[in-house]
């Protein structure tokens, strides 16, 4: 009975070391293979498409899977070993720009759970839309003269040129120098990768050659060209003049006078009549009291003086009458 008793002790205790030195096996077993706490891993060199994975502290000469999750899908498995040293590094590529993603690592070929997680975040991609800057210098000009148009574009490939005799593909950076005759308008939009660009337009304005103190028609003049004559005043069509043409560079005759409207230039003739009339009148006056003097009672002297008073009586009527309905007329015309 007492052996009994004994025996049952003893294996008690048996069984209590051994099962100490099977847990005490399993814990150094798993730590001296998984070393937990001595991983490392770490995501670096990070762009819009790219990152390099690279791990530390696991067992040496060790395949591991690594997992890339986006979201909580896995996209990619991709099959590490470590060197002696247990360290690893792999390149991720393809990425997507701006997208959160985490990398797991496994045991081999077990999904059950994870060793070591580390997430990180895509930067974002450089833009590749296509950018043009394209201006001509000078736009306006005179006829004979010259413009060029200058152009410089990024993330593209090619561009194409339209207009007044600019056209056809053209290089993505360049100038060019153009001389129009006419108003004219140069177009160009440039073609990448990200896209093609707006059209863009230069316009030129092309100004005629200043005529002004050239000749007209033919002839020769110094003064004002007219309609015809050679002279050295108001000449006619014909004549070259040193002063001012009548002829536009249009081609349309030009006003040779300096009043708009018949009103004006009637007014005009009137008063130059009446600057010249009164004075006339003046001494039309004088010379009928000269006659009435002289007359001396003398009957047919007398007669003469009477008439040459009353004609100049009826001239000055008549200018000054002339003066007063024309001014009357023209301020009707203008009320109306």
């Amino acid at each position: 009975m007492m052996y009994n008793i004994k025996m049952k002790s003893i294996n008690k205790k048996i069984l209590s070391i051994f099962s100490a030195v099977l847990i005490f096996t399993f814990v150094f077993s798993f730590a001296s293979i998984n070393k937990v706490f001595a991983y490392s891993l770490s995501v670096t060199g990070i762009s819009g498409t790219s990152a390099s994975v690279g791990g530390a502290g696991f067992n040496g000469g060790t395949i591991y899977d690594l997992h890339l999750i986006k979201g909580l899908v896995n996209i990619n498995t991709i099959h590490l070993s470590t060197n002696s040293a247990g360290v690893f590094g792999t390149n991720l590529t393809n990425l997507d720009p701006s997208t959160q993603y985490t990398v797991s690592i496994f045991p081999q070929n077990s999904n059950i759970a994870s060793i070591i997680d580390q997430s990180f975040t895509t930067t974002t991609a450089p833009s590749t839309l296509p950018v043009l800057n394209f201006s001509a210098n000078p736009t306006t000009i005179t006829l004979g003269q010259s413009t060029t148009l200058t152009w410089t574009s990024t993330n593209t490939a090619s561009c194409t040129a339209g207009g007044n005799g600019w056209s056809g593909p053209k290089p993505v950076n360049g100038t060019a120098t153009y001389s129009p005759t006419v108003n004219a308008s140069y177009s160009l939009f440039c073609t990448g990768t990200g896209g093609t660009t707006s059209i863009i337009n230069a316009s030129i304005i092309v100004n005629p050659v200043n005529t002004s103190g050239q000749t007209g028609l033919s002839g020769n003049s110094t003064g004002q060209n007219g309609l015809s004559g050679n002279s050295t005043g108001q000449t006619g069509l014909s004549g070259n003049s040193t002063g001012q043409n009548l002829v536009s560079s249009d081609g349309k005759i030009k006003n040779p006078i300096s009043y708009n409207n018949i009103n004006d230039f009637i007014r005009a003739i009137l008063q130059g009549a009446i600057k010249i009339g009164i004075p006339i009148i003046a001494l039309a006056i004088i010379y009928s009291g000269f006659l009435f003097v002289s007359a001396r009672g003398n009957s047919e002297k007398l007669s003469e003086a009477k008439n040459a008073l009353l004609y100049t009586c009826i001239g000055a009527a008549i200018l000054l009458g002339a003066w007063a309905i024309a001014q009357l007329i023209s301020e009707t015309i203008l009320a109306l």
